[in-house]
C-alpha cells in the first residue's frame, strides 16, 4: 500500500522532469544552431560591403583582410572550371573546389573594365566565415551544407549511437540577398544522462527494502531533485540569474522555466543589441550622415524604455557645431527624427562633466516642448576631454519611476554612444578632407576646384533673374622676384597677408579664391557690368597702397587684372575664367599694375600667341634657330677682333621672325634659358670649326638672359 505509490509518484516525477529536460535542451539547441547561422549570414554581409568598397581599386591592390583570404579578377573562362556550385551570371555568392578538394566560400561582383566584362572574386577566410574552431555547440558539431555540398563541419562530432544525440535543422535562406540555394545548419550533440541510471534501482530496493519503503521513497525522490537541482543552477548562471526565489516560485519545474525564460530573454536582448551594433557599422562604413547613426541608437533604446521622447547631445571642443541635439519623438501615430534644441533646460550643464549612472532632472527644455511630460532621466558618456554625450529619456510618468522599470543599463548606453562617437569623429574628418579638397592649405581661401563648382550656381541665379555678374582675374606683378629675393617662407607671409586685405576690401558676398602662386579670382555677384567690376577692382587696390611690413622688410605688392562678364564674355565656368585671364594677360604686357576688360580679339590674340609658343619650341627642339655673326672691327688697323653671335629665326611658314617678338616671347612662356643654351652649343661648334679651318678669332660674344 506504500510502495506502490512511492513508486508511481516517483515513476511520474521521472517521467516529467526528464520531458522538461528533453524539451528545454532542444530549445537550447535551436537557439544556439538559430544564432550561429544569423551570425554567419551577418558575415556574408560584412565581407560584401567590404568587397563592393573596392570595386574602384585593383585587385593586387585590394586589402581583404580579415574577411577574405584572396581577392582575384578572373574571366568567364578561368572561373567556370572553378564554380563548384553555384552561377557567376548575376554575381551573388558562388561556392569553389573541384571533387576532392575542400569547398570554399566565394563572393563574386561583375565589373566592367576596358578590356571586357571580368569577375571579382573574393574567397571567403575560413576562419572568419565559421568563427571559432571549437564550435557554437559546447560538446557538439554544426555542419553547413549547400544543397548536397557539405560546406564546413564546426565542433567535435560525438561518437555515441544516434539515439543518445539531440538534433537540431535550421534552413537559411539567402538566395534575396546572394542568388544562391538555402544553406542548412544541422546541429548535434550528446543528450544529458539526466535519471535513467538510476531506474534500474527502483524495482530491486523497491522490492527487497518493503519494511524501509517510506525511506526507500524519500531516498528516490531525493535522487531525482538533486540533479533537477544543478540542472536549474546551471540554467541559470548560463541566463545570467540569480535572484532570490519567491515562495510561489520554489517549485523546481517552475524554477526551471523561469531560468530558461530569463534566459532567453536575455540572449534575445543581446542579439538586438549586436544587430544594432552591426547596422551602425555598417553606416559608419557607408559614410552615412551622422544623424541616422545617432537615430539608430534611439530607436534602439525607444524599443526597450517604450518612451515617446528622446534625445542624444553630442558636445565637441571645437567647431562651428561644438553642440548638437538630435530629437526623436513619437506623438500620436508619427515618428520624427530630427536635429533640434536642447531637450534639458540646464544651461548645458549636464554636458559639462560625463555621469556614470542614470540621473532625473524636471528641467525639461525646448527640444521636448511638443510633448507633455513630468521628467527626464539623462546619462552622460565620454572622457573628460571629451567629447560628451548625452542620452536624454523623456516619460509621462516621473523619471524615477522610468528608471525603476527600465532594462537599459549605463555599460550598454556607452558601447552605443562609443559608436556614435566613432560615426562623429568620421563625420569630421571626412569635412576636413572635403575643406582642404576645396580650399587652399595656406590662405585657407577657395581654391580652383570650389571655383568650377561654386559658378554653375552664380550662372543659375543670374539666368534665373536676368541679371548679370562679373569675374576679376587677379596677378600680382613681379612676385617673382620677391619670392626668389626673400625665399618662400616669408614671401608665403606677403600672400596671406595679400589675401586678407583682399578679402576684406571686397566685402562679404564676393567670392574670393587663390586659383595658385600669385593668381587670385573674384566673382561679383551685383555687378552687372564692367563699370561694378572696376569699382571692386579699385577697392583692392586702394587695400593693397600700403607696404606689406614682414619683420624689418616692407614689400610694395601691385597687381595686374582682367574682368570678364556673364554672359557677355562667356556662357560657361571654363570661358568666363579663361577670357578674365586673357584680359589680365593684355594689362600684364600693357606694363603691369592696370586693370583691362575682356574684348573679342583677345582670342583670337591669344590663339596666335599659342600658336607661337608652340612653334618656337617646336623650332627649339628641331634647331630650326640658327646664327648670325655680326663682326667687330678695330677702326685703326681694319682688321677683325671679334665677333657677336646674334639669334635668328626662319619659320618655315612665316618667314623670318625678328628678334625682338620671338625673344620677348620665349621670356614670357619660359623657354629663354633654352634658347641661350642653343646658342652656345652653335657658337662653340662654329668657333672649334674656324679654328680647324686656321681662321682664329680672338673673341665671340654670345647673349644670354640671366
Amino acid at each position: 500500500a506504500v510502495v506502490l505509490p512511492a513508486l508511481l509518484v516517483f515513476w511520474l516525477t521521472y517521467r516529467n522532469a526528464a520531458a522538461l529536460a528533453s524539451k528545454s535542451e532542444g530549445a537550447s539547441l535551436r537557439v544556439a544552431n538559430k544564432h550561429f547561422a544569423l551570425s554567419v549570414f551577418d558575415r556574408l554581409m560584412m565581407a560584401r560591403v567590404v568587397l563592393e568598397r573596392g570595386d574602384s581599386l585593383e585587385a593586387n591592390n585590394f586589402r581583404g583582410a580579415p574577411f577574405f583570404s584572396d581577392v582575384r579578377d578572373l574571366s568567364t573562362a578561368q572561373l567556370q572550371p572553378l564554380i563548384r556550385l553555384g552561377s557567376m551570371t548575376n554575381g551573388g555568392l558562388v561556392i569553389l573546389g573541384q571533387d576532392g578538394e575542400p569547398p570554399r566560400v566565394a563572393l563574386v561582383r561583375i565589373t566592367k573594365r576596358p578590356l571586357g566584362t571580368t569577375f571579382r572574386v573574393g574567397t571567403i577566410d575560413s576562419n572568419f566565415l565559421w568563427g571559432d574552431s571549437d564550435g557554437p555547440i559546447l560538446g557538439g558539431q554544426v555542419c553547413v551544407l549547400s544543397g548536397d555540398v557539405q560546406l564546413m563541419c564546426v565542433g567535435s562530432n560525438p561518437t555515441i549511437a544516434d539515439e543518445r544525440l539531440v538534433h537540431d535543422k535550421w534552413e537559411l535562406f539567402i538566395a534575396p540577398e546572394f542568388g544562391s540555394t538555402s544553406w542548412r545548419f544541422q546541429a548535434k550533440r550528446p543528450k544529458q544522462l539526466y535519471f535513467g541510471e538510476y531506474a534500474g534501482l527502483i524495482a530491486p530496493v523497491g522490492l527487497g527494502m518493503l519494511l524501509l519503503a517510506l525511506l526507500l521513497s524519500s531516498i528516490e525522490i531525493r535522487r531525482i531533485l538533486v540533479p533537477l537541482e544543478d540542472l536549474v543552477g546551471r540554467l541559470k548562471r548560463v541566463g545570467g540569474g540569480g535572484a532570490a526565489l519567491s515562495v510561489e516560485d520554489r517549485d523546481e519545474f517552475g524554477t526551471l522555466d523561469h531560468a530558461f525564460t530569463e534566459m532567453e530573454s536575455r540572449i534575445s536582448d543581446q542579439i538586438l543589441m549586436l544587430r544594432t551594433l552591426r547596422e551602425i557599422d555598417q553606416l559608419i562604413l557607408l559614410r552615412e550622415p551622422l544623424i541616422k547613426v545617432v537615430d539608430v541608437v534611439l530607436r534602439h533604446i525607444q524599443s526597450i524604455s517604450a518612451s515617446s521622447a528622446l534625445a542624444m547631445s553630442l558636445r565637441t571642443s571645437t567647431g562651428s557645431q561644438a553642440v548638437r541635439h538630435f530629437v526623436r519623438l513619437h506623438i500620436g501615430d508619427d515618428t520624427t527624427s530630427r536635429q533640434g534644441a536642447d531637450p534639458m533646460a540646464d544651461r548645458g550643464a549636464s554636458l559639462a562633466t560625463p555621469s556614470p549612472v542614470w540621473q532625473c532632472s524636471n528641467a525639461i527644455g525646448p527640444g521636448f516642448s511638443e510633448v507633455e511630460l513630468a521628467g527626464v532621466a539623462f546619462l552622460t558618456i565620454g572622457a573628460e576631454e571629451g567629447p560628451f554625450i548625452r542620452v536624454a529619456i523623456g516619460q509621462q510618468e516621473s523619471a524615477s519611476a522610468l528608471l525603476d522599470r527600465m532594462s537599459l543599463s549605463s555599460e550598454s548606453v556607452a558601447e552605443l554612444a562609443e559608436r556614435v562617437a566613432v560615426a562623429a569623429s568620421a563625420e569630421a574628418h571626412e569635412t576636413r578632407l572635403i575643406f582642404q579638397a576645396r580650399h587652399d592649405l595656406l590662405t585657407s581661401l577657395p581654391n580652383r576646384l570650389a571655383v568650377l563648382e561654386a559658378l554653375p550656381s552664380y550662372i543659375k541665379h543670374a539666368d534665373a533673374f536676368s541679371q548679370s555678374f562679373a569675374t576679376l582675374f587677379i596677378d600680382l606683378d613681379r612676385f617673382k622676384a620677391i619670392n626668389d629675393g626673400v625665399g618662400h617662407q616669408l614671401a608665403d607671409v606677403v600672400l596671406v597677408e595679400v589675401s586678407r586685405r583682399i578679402r576684406a576690401a571686397v566685402g562679404p558676398e564676393p567670392l574670393v579664391a587663390r586659383l595658385g602662386g600669385d593668381e587670385f579670382l573674384i566673382v561679383v555677384p551685383k555687378a552687372g557690368d564692367a563699370k561694378g567690376a572696376f569699382a571692386v577692382d579699385q577697392s583692392v587696390r586702394q587695400a593693397l597702397i600700403s607696404p606689406i611690413v614682414v619683420g624689418d622688410q616692407q614689400f610694395k605688392v601691385d597687381f595686374s587684372a582682367g574682368i570678364a562678364i556673364y554672359p557677355d564674355d562667356g556662357s560657361d565656368p571654363e570661358s568666363l575664367m579663361h577670357n578674365a585671364d586673357l584680359a589680365m594677360y593684355r594689362a600684364k604686357r600693357g606694363g603691369g599694375a592696370r586693370t583691362a576688360a575682356f574684348e573679342s580679339e583677345m582670342n583670337s590674340s591669344a590663339t596666335k600667341y599659342a600658336q607661337m609658343e608652340k612653334d618656337l619650341r617646336s623650332a627649339i627642339h628641331n634647331s630650326e634657330l640658327f646664327l648670325h655673326y655680326q663682326p667687330r672691327v678695330d677702326s685703326r688697323t681694319g682688321s677683325i677682333v671679334g665677333a657677336e653671335a646674334l639669334a635668328r629665326w626662319e619659320h618655315p611658314r612665316l618667314g623670318a621672325i625678328m628678334p625682338d617678338e620671338f625673344i620677348a616671347l620665349a621670356e614670357e612662356c619660359g623657354l629663354i634659358s633654352e634658347i641661350g643654351a642653343l646658342a652656345i652649343d652653335q657658337a662653340c661648334g662654329q668657333l672649334a670649326q674656324w679654328k680647324q679651318s686656321d681662321l682664329i678669332l680672338p673673341r665671340l660674344a654670345v647673349n644670354v638672359s640671366s
